[in-house]
């Protein structure tokens, strides 16, 4: 396994496993600000042969992995290859329709992979109207609230399938007024992480502390990002397949599952 050093880099590496079959697998989709931050951190590795690439993100406690391989049988091999040295925690996302990752997941299975948890995207056309919230409760968070949202995301969600946001990330909301906070005597009773991409919404976290449940606390959040996103044309989230008052609850605002899932599978689990 070897350091990556700089971005070029990656996609050089990327770019040569691509080219060696048009009907290459991967699950692997550049995200150049993150993958530079990592670079930066020394947390981004690679392990590779001449025609397959594991893209490692080393994280504390375990490790996330994407793979480009020209064939899945090439990618059965460097699976067999690594993971028959290592006792660390790695995980991974099988994403598509299930008969499309069907056989992946088969694949993962084999070489000793578990499945940590199934996630299933639902999907709303439009943006809601009338949902004009004016409430002084709802607020930007400041720079220095970041080590609370973490600390609240990581206490509540699964940092293994939920793909908790770092630091950085958590920056970059603020800066893009894409993260807003339902505050009660200085407490964080709810929030609401989101990400807008021309006109696509994506809810990436909606939170409401135990305590402040049935007060009304996320559909105002919800309704106070529709109302400051006029042009959205189609939102998205995702949600645990066996989640299903969430599902019930989403439902309710509108969303339908379009079957569309996330395996998130595992091997090495000590959780």
């Amino acid at each position: 396994m070897d350091k990556i050093i700089d971005y070029i880099s990656l996609q050089t590496i990327v770019g040569e496993i691509r080219s060696k079959s048009p009907l290459f697998v991967t699950n692997y989709f550049p995200n150049e600000t993150k993958d530079k931050e990592l670079i930066a951190k020394e947390q981004l590795y690679y392990y590779r042969n001449e025609d397959v690439c594991l893209v490692i993100r080393q994280f504390v406690g375990y490790n996330d992995f994407s793979y480009i391989a020209s064939s899945l049988e090439t990618l059965y091999s460097i699976l067999e290859d690594f993971f028959s040295s290592t006792h660390d925690i790695y995980v991974t996302d099988l994403v598509g329709f299930p008969a499309q990752i069907a056989s992946i997941k088969l694949l993962f299975e084999k070489k000793g992979f578990t499945l940590r948890r199934s996630l299933q995207r639902m999907v709303k056309m439009g943006v809601d109207d009338d949902s004009r919230v004016d409430s002084k409760e709802i607020v930007y968070p400041t720079y220095d609230e970041i080590n609370n949202i973490s600390s609240l995301l990581l206490e509540n969600f699964d940092p293994l399938s939920e793909q908790i946001p770092s630091v950085e990330e958590l920056s970059r909301f603020i800066d893009n007024k894409q993260i807003y906070l339902y505050k009660k005597h200085d407490e964080i009773a709810g929030l609401i992480i989101f990400e807008l991409t021309s006109m696509v919404f994506n809810l990436r976290y909606w939170f409401v502390n135990l305590k402040f449940r049935n007060m009304g606390i996320g559909s105002s959040l919800y309704k106070k990002v529709m109302f400051e996103s006029k042009n959205i044309k189609r939102q998205m989230l995702w949600v645990v397949s066996d989640n299903e008052n969430a599902i019930k609850r989403y439902e309710h605002y509108g969303f339908k599952l379009d079957r569309f899932i996330d395996n998130v599978m595992i091997i090495n689990n000590k959780f």
